[in-house]
């Protein structure tokens, strides 16, 4: 008798428990939500979340708050939202790539396995930024002096990003020598660039301003609309034996995220109003004006494309010969 009292007493705990819990994400949001990137302010991740947090802020009747934490080619930042508390409070705004790529490469603690997908928003544009004055009228003439001038300098938002493994793939095929300078964002690589610290740059957003107004411009498209006025030649178009394996998800699509054990119902509610900020005049003037190509996935598909390139990857790195840091 005992016993059957003690089990229906669970069972009403049980009952009591998840009532309490569907309530309480009746009610989510109640407080404010940290939307996280993972490079320093004024680069692409920075100014995409800008660009859309006022709306989720809207949709949802909480503040967002971009908080900035960056290092690691976005590899803090992924970790640390990796282990917060999965209650929809701590979000992601990180391309795809950074959470498919970055276990490969180093050893860190998570995998795609640890984050919670909810909606992509836009692929990014990029390419390879010289100075408007720079000496080389074009890539092939760029070319020309690195292999006169061994060693020149270039910067990316990080390490095994895009733009470093097209520089290294490219180096090794032409048979050049070129110099990584790693920054924390593309906020902090473009005035280095402007400044003449650095030869050449790849980037993927922010930088159509600089182009429009004069002060850069694009030699090499790797991937996304060209932004420059005069014609640009495509990565894949001067190098049609680029590997096919690197090819997937070239422009890095973003979008939120969060981490692993979401609730579904804030997860649906989160992707309700990411969609209505991918739909919003605002953001899509801001993908027009950027370059970027609006790109909505939901979230098993976002996990497959996770998979799915960092499958891909892994045979570039071995066809590369780099080795896990």
């Amino acid at each position: 008798m005992r016993w059957k009292i003690l089990m229906i007493l669970v069972s009403i705990l049980a009952l009591w428990a998840g009532m309490a819990l569907a309530a309480g994400e009746e009610k989510w949001p109640t407080k404010p939500i940290e939307l996280v990137i993972g490079f320093v302010a004024g680069g692409s991740a920075d100014l995409t979340a800008r660009a859309y947090a006022p709306i989720l802020s809207k949709e949802l009747g909480v503040p967002v708050v971009v908080v900035s934490k960056p290092g690691a080619t976005g590899g803090v930042a992924a970790e640390y939202v990796s282990k917060a508390k999965p209650d929809g409070y701590t979000l992601f705004e990180a391309n795809i790539t950074m959470i498919s790529r970055r276990p490969l490469t180093h050893h860190v603690n998570y995998t795609i396995d640890h984050f919670t997908y909810i909606l992509t928003h836009s692929d990014s544009c990029w390419g390879f930024l010289v100075k408007k004055d720079a000496p080389w009228k074009d890539f092939r003439d760029f070319l020309g002096y690195a292999r006169k001038n061994p060693g020149l300098n270039y910067g990316t938002a990080g390490t095994y990003n895009q733009a470093h493994m097209v520089a290294e793939w490219i180096a090794k095929r032409e048979g050049l020598k070129f110099s990584l300078v790693p920054f924390k964002g593309f906020g902090a690589m473009i005035p280095a660039l402007l400044g003449g610290h650095i030869d050449f740059g790849g980037v993927s957003g922010g930088h159509v301003p600089m182009i429009e107004g004069g002060k850069l411009r694009t030699i090499l498209q790797i991937s996304g609309e060209v932004p420059d006025a005069t014609p640009v030649p495509y990565l894949t178009e001067l190098y049609p034996d680029f590997p096919q394996e690197f090819r997937y998800l070239m422009g890095s699509t973003s979008g939120l995220m969060g981490p692993k054990g979401i609730p579904e119902p804030i997860v649906q509610k989160l992707a309700n109003a990411m969609r209505k900020a991918v739909e919003s005049e605002s953001f899509r003037n801001y993908a027009q004006r950027e370059k970027y190509k609006i790109v909505v996935m939901n979230s098993a598909q976002i996990y497959d494309a996770a998979k799915k390139d960092s499958e891909s990857f892994a045979g570039f790195l071995q066809s590369m010969g780099f080795k896990k840091e």
